[in-house]
């Protein structure tokens, strides 16, 4: 049985991308911002951290794309160490385990997901026992909680 996807992914952060051009707010505020660093500074322009509104801008970009793909690769280890944890646990575990999360009505997320895990190593959870009691409730039609279906 495989994680599913999310539909919507909350907490992920774009891909880097290239350049695109300015709105008009962010363009006023670069300007406003070299100026002030102009004024700061008036008679050693080489103290200036930036010399034009296009080189605050590029870095800008720049640093904004370096954040972005830092969170990626930090996102992405997290995933990985749940799925080595998910695939040393005992198969029955697994499974019940991945179907209870996939039926989840919280945000896939790997922390969600490392801490259903370490619940399932310590034997706090026990999730196949929570899918037969949930189904036996559905079955009976009493208040049993309401999930989505994982395709």
């Amino acid at each position: 049985m495989k994680l599913t996807r999310p539909k919507w992914r909350k907490y992920d952060f774009p891909k880097p991308s290239e350049m695109e051009t300015p709105s008009s707010g962010r363009l006023r505020a670069a300007k406003q911002a070299v100026q002030r660093d102009r004024d700061a500074v008036p008679l050693f322009p080489e103290m200036r951290k930036y010399q034009d509104v296009d080189e605050r801008l590029i870095e800008q970009h720049e640093r904004r794309n370096r954040f972005r793909q830092h969170m990626r690769n930090c996102r992405a280890v997290s995933w990985r160490n749940a799925r080595r944890r998910l695939s040393a646990l005992p198969w029955n575990k697994r499974e019940a385990l991945v179907r209870w999360y996939n039926t989840l009505g919280c945000p896939l997320d790997p922390g969600y997901l490392q801490s259903m895990i370490y619940d399932a190593e310590i034997k706090r959870t026990n999730f196949l026992a929570r899918l037969i009691e949930r189904n036996h409730l559905r079955i009976l039609g009493g208040n049993a909680p309401c999930f989505t279906k994982a395709k």
